[in-house]
């Protein structure tokens, strides 16, 4: 079922002209992070145990306000575990854990923020533990207590969810743990990962998590009025398209292998930054100028009413009361309009609507009027690494030279358009007229060498770009 998704398609392609099927190529094993032995069988433990050599770990439980037990369980135990199981792998070179720029959250407001561990201070009774005391005792401790616990700390430390505090715990495990001789470890850590931006299907996206439900929010009038925009006009918007994010844990996985064959391999892990707010800024106001342009000329199959399309100006300061008041108001409007959709046989529009909305009332809280900009120095030594025939193959910094803001959000909002609210129709592109899209193929309208992607790395990728992506879902 998965192989059956368009994005591997590619794939398929090369497979028939080799004349080979796609599933003997790629071998798929049931299994349970959270289960004794990863739930897997002891065929296919002993199966992977001879004949890995890379382990990728993208599975995380992506809920940012969850209980911190349940977020250290489906993290932090869950990571722990596979670097256990991974430590049996006898051919293994190299750890590759995909981690969140979000672990840094509670670094000052648009601070550089560089590539390495920043341990947090922590204390229990008056006392100051490691992170693995930390996590061991919240663990033992009855779940209001654990709660009220790590809520006073994630204060006191300006962290602004349970998410990225267990992600950052995670990271020091991961970075403190030997796994075995030889192997090298990577984490890497994307920003806001959203649409594909070249091959194989430009403008894909996959779900309303994440800023495709925010810009979903934006289009559907979710915003009423400029005091509903919850982030301040200087946010720091690191959006990151998902194939710049596979192909940078591809290039540091190979990277990681070839340290591994030279011996050459550090105890701890090389941290990357899949972010683009240090290598291609983009602030909220120009964000939304652009989804204000493509939305008047592209409007979505409906709309709150009496709403119109905001923009913040360069002194926005929101508060938490006048968001909370534009929230009420869209409240009302979409509980109306669900409910005479539903009346008219148009259900399927009004779930669309809600679960819009749900991961708008998530993202859009002025506790996440937070942003900072992330070094890229690792990413730009691995692009330098790689053969001068073989970069433009392999954009693993997002910079202005391949796509400008306005053109990704372009095709972001077009692959929102044709994907999750299922409209077909030309799309209109500002101040070039009409665009044909069919199936979203607007790529042809876009730079050419951002696009001219061998089959051999779309190969490479399809399995990589799908993973995370699926962190999205």
């Amino acid at each position: 079922k998965l192989l059956s998704c368009p994005l591997f398609k590619l794939l398929h392609k090369q497979a028939a002209a080799d004349g080979s099927n796609v599933l003997d190529r790629v071998k798929a094993v049931a299994g349970d992070l959270g289960a004794p032995g990863l739930g897997l069988s002891p065929a296919d433990a002993a199966m992977l145990q001879a004949h890995v050599d890379c382990v990728i770990h993208c599975a995380a439980n992506l809920t940012l306000d969850a209980d911190i037990q349940e977020s250290l369980r489906d993290n932090y135990f869950t990571t722990q575990a596979l670097m256990e199981f991974a430590s049996k792998i006898g051919h293994l070179q190299a750890f590759i854990h995909t981690s969140t720029y979000f672990v840094n959250n509670h670094m000052p407001r648009n601070s550089l923020v560089m590539e390495k561990i920043y341990p947090v201070p922590l204390q229990l009774d008056g006392k100051t533990v490691g992170y693995e005391e930390f996590v061991s005792a919240v663990m033992a401790m009855k779940p209001v207590e654990a709660e009220q616990t790590t809520q006073n700390i994630m204060q006191e430390l300006k962290f602004t969810s349970t998410y990225a505090f267990g992600k950052n715990l995670t990271e020091q495990l991961v970075n403190d743990t030997f796994i075995r001789p030889g192997v090298v470890k990577a984490i890497v850590r994307p920003s806001l990962i959203s649409a594909i931006a070249g091959a194989p299907h430009p403008g894909w996206v996959s779900g309303y998590a994440g800023s495709a439900g925010y810009c979903m929010a934006y289009a559907f009038g979710f915003f009423q009025g400029v005091s509903g925009v919850a982030y301040s006009s200087d946010y720091i918007c690191d959006l990151i398209p998902c194939d710049t994010v596979a192909m940078m844990i591809i290039a540091a996985t190979a990277e990681a292998v070839q340290r591994s064959s030279r011996g050459s391999g550090a105890v701890k892990a090389t941290i990357y930054h899949a972010c683009a707010s240090e290598s291609h800024p983009y602030t909220l106001t120009q964000g939304l100028s652009d989804l204000q342009s493509f939305w008047a000329l592209n409007p979505p199959p409906l709309k709150l009413p009496a709403t119109g399309y905001v923009q913040v100006g360069p002194h926005h300061k929101p508060t938490a009361r006048s968001v909370q008041k534009a929230r009420q108001r869209a409240v009302i409007k979409l509980h109306l309009l669900c409910g005479l959709l539903r009346c008219t046989d148009r259900s399927k529009i009004a779930t669309a609507l809600e679960k819009s909305f749900e991961a708008f009332t998530v993202q859009n809280t002025k506790a996440y009027d937070h942003s900072f900009v992330c070094s890229v120095d690792n990413g730009r030594a691995l692009l330098a690494a790689i053969p001068e025939e073989e970069k433009a193959a392999w954009p693993v910094i997002w910079e202005p030279s391949q796509m400008s803001y306005s053109e990704y959000m372009w095709l972001f909002q077009t692959g929102i358009r044709q994907l999750l609210m299922k409209q077909k129709d030309d799309v209109l592109m500002p101040g070039s007229g009409l665009a044909p899209c069919g199936s979203y193929g607007g790529a042809r309208l876009l730079p050419t060498k951002y696009f001219a992607v061998p089959d051999a790395l779309a190969l490479a990728s399809a399995a990589v770009l799908f993973s995370v992506l699926c962190m999205l879902w």
